[in-house]
């Protein structure tokens, strides 16, 4: 199922990646299937997301693999009903071990407030596509200076991620996004 509605989003390295990441995820009517075999772009469905988005429940109905670099420190998280898309970005920070790397490991990590010194900073967003083509999605983000959150990696295996996330994503310029989104009670279990 393809995406007919353009996403315009600011020209940062942030921006391109995500407005790459939600042309594919934009699609379907205002009905939520139950857990899809595979996702809109083929991809197989592989985990779960839940949360509450501004006081309202949420089921994901497709949830891929994370894309990951654990041994690098980071993992990407994608979920999507048919109207929105979440995704976030956890990366570790820190100084790098005698390989060059930060592994990713169990803790709280911070969505949010003042850039990593170390780069490769953590960042969420949210889009919002009603089922009209050829529009514009309205997306909110938390990333370095903009809005704020924790995730939480409670269990890290070779094969799967499980953990909590909470945000309050600010409106992200040049997509017609206004105010805040509350992202809260948000649980993910995503395989690598």
């Amino acid at each position: 199922m393809g995406c007919s509605r353009s996403f315009d989003v600011v020209t940062s390295a942030v921006g391109v990646f995500l407005s790459a990441l939600l042309l594919s995820a934009c699609g379907g009517g205002p009905s939520i299937p139950s857990q899809p075999a595979n996702c809109p772009d083929g991809t197989a469905s592989t985990g779960s997301t839940t949360a509450q988005i501004d006081g309202i429940s949420w089921t994901a109905v497709c949830v891929p693999p994370a894309g990951n670099g654990v041994q690098f420190g980071y993992i990407d998280v994608s979920a999507q009903d048919a109207n929105r898309h979440l995704t976030f970005r956890v990366h570790a920070g820190g100084p790098r071990d005698l390989l060059g790397t930060v592994p990713l490991t169990v803790g709280t990590y911070q969505i949010g407030g003042q850039p990593s010194i170390y780069g490769g900073d953590s960042y969420a967003l949210i889009a919002i596509c009603s089922s009209a083509a050829s529009q514009v999605c309205p997306a909110w983000t938390a990333q370095p200076q903009l809005g704020s959150g924790t995730v939480t990696i409670t269990t890290l295996t070779d094969r799967s991620i499980t953990g909590t996330f909470s945000f309050t994503l600010v409106a992200l310029s040049g997509t017609g996004a206004t105010g805040s989104v509350a992202i809260t009670n948000g649980n993910f279990s995503v395989t690598l």
